[in-house]
């Protein structure tokens, strides 16, 4: 059958994912809950008598490639002068609260809600993890960084903002100069 993924970003999820040899998409959260959710998951792998491999996990981030760090970080700018569109969820705070009383969150409720909720500039959001943005080897750097940390096997990567041609551009250079690198290191 298809791979079958979940959310498991919460503590209960990832242990859940694990238990039941479900692979784990930590999405819309930081590296280091990340990667916590992720110790969890193969704890809980581990207990139930199997070993995930990094394909097991998948982590989805922004990213954004310029063909220099100083570009990326222009287009960066650029892209903050204009209205970027906002998560529906925290736009609508009844919706939010429906959404944390279901249980979403888990028990860690506040760690949780705060990874949908943080705003972030640029830096700390490469130093999170929640974005890779910069020049071909910036971002190639990054990729390395969260698969060393996290150990994923799989980046489900969107662009981080639009910016029209940019945008377009910044995909062609990641598929031609930053994948190839990737799948050489053995990094996707």
């Amino acid at each position: 059958h298809p791979p079958i993924s979940m959310s498991g970003s919460s503590p209960e999820s990832a242990a859940f994912a694990g238990r039941n040899g479900v692979s784990p998409g930590l999405a819309v959260t930081t590296l280091p809950l990340a990667t916590e959710a992720a110790k969890r998951y193969r704890a809980a792998a581990n207990e139930a008598g199997w070993t995930p491999k990094p394909e097991n996990i998948l982590y989805r981030l922004g990213f954004h490639v310029a063909d220099s760090d100083e570009q990326a970080m222009a287009d960066f700018e650029a892209s903050h002068a204009r209205r970027q569109r906002g998560s529906p969820v925290l736009a609508n705070q009844a919706l939010e609260a429906t959404i944390a009383g279901t249980g979403y969150y888990g028990a860690d409720t506040g760690n949780q809600r705060g990874r949908v909720r943080g705003k972030h500039d640029l830096a700390e959001r490469l130093e999170l993890g929640k974005a890779m943005v910069g020049s071909p080897d910036t971002v190639f750097a990054q990729a390395q960084r969260i698969r060393r940390q996290l150990g994923a096997g799989i980046f489900d990567i969107i662009p981080a903002f639009e910016l029209g041609d940019r945008t377009l551009h910044s995909q062609e250079l990641f598929a031609t100069k930053v994948l190839p690198k990737l799948r050489e290191a053995d990094v996707v």
